[in-house]
Parts: structure tokens; C-alpha cells; sequence
């Protein structure tokens, strides 16, 4: 059976629409004004989850600060799970979205290149 809370009009991403964890990839991060109190956040938007954005709370700005640094220019790219989880708000327990870390894939991995071999290990001679 599908939640129809899934299916509510809205600009950004509320605990309703996420309804298992997803892994998604940082497609932009930008300031915008949010909300009745007309506040400014920083609102991040996944490849994976459509035209919905994320206005991050100061947990989960935290959690991309620990992740990928405080320049938010390098968080695009990068990818995070995102999940539903109980919270307190405003006194009572309610369904909030929550970020961590993601495995990195064995394709993704950066480690080194390989430079061959040392150009200069035969004494700078050129064989020709």
C-alpha cells in the first residue's frame, strides 16, 4: 500500500518521503529562503530524489561539514544516505531526515595512480 503523505504538494523533502533509506548523490547545495518564518538555509538537492530539496537542519549540516568540509562547492558530487528517523520536535516525537556516510564503492575509491616507472632511474639516459 502506497502513503499518500508520499504524494503531497511541497518544494522540499520532508520524513514522509522517504520511506527506506536511499543513497544519493549531491547534485547542488544553495541558499534559499524557507518556511513561514521566511529563514535562510542552505537546501540540497539529490540526483536520485528528484526535484525536491533538502533545507538542512543544523544536525545534518553538521553531518556534511564532518563528511566533506565546510565549502559546500565540494559537496556536490558526493554521496550520503538518507533516512527517516524518530525526533523531538517541539515536544512531541515526529518523523525527521537524518544524513551519514556512505560506503565508497570499490569503482569510486581514490587511491593513486599508478606513475609507471621512475623516468630518471637509468641515470636521465635516453635509450634512442
Amino acid at each position: 500500500m502506497a502513503d499518500a503523505r508520499r504524494y503531497t504538494g511541497g518544494k522540499y523533502l520532508k520524513a514522509a518521503h522517504i520511506d527506506r533509506p536511499v543513497q544519493a548523490t549531491i547534485s547542488g547545495v544553495f541558499e534559499e529562503i524557507v518556511g513561514e518564518d521566511k529563514e535562510e538555509k542552505l537546501v540540497v538537492y539529490f540526483r536520485e530524489l528528484g526535484t525536491r530539496g533538502l533545507a538542512l537542519n543544523a544536525t545534518n549540516t553538521e553531518t556534511l561539514i564532518e563528511l566533506y568540509g565546510p565549502d559546500t562547492d565540494g559537496w556536490k558530487g558526493r554521496g550520503v544516505e538518507v533516512y527517516s528517523v524518530p525526533v523531538q520536535y517541539a515536544g512531541k516525537t515526529v518523523q525527521g531526515i537524518r544524513l551519514r556516510g556512505v560506503p565508497v564503492r570499490h569503482h569510486e575509491r581514490r587511491e593513486p595512480l599508478d606513475p609507471g616507472p621512475d623516468p630518471d632511474a637509468d641515470g636521465g639516459v635516453v635509450p634512442f
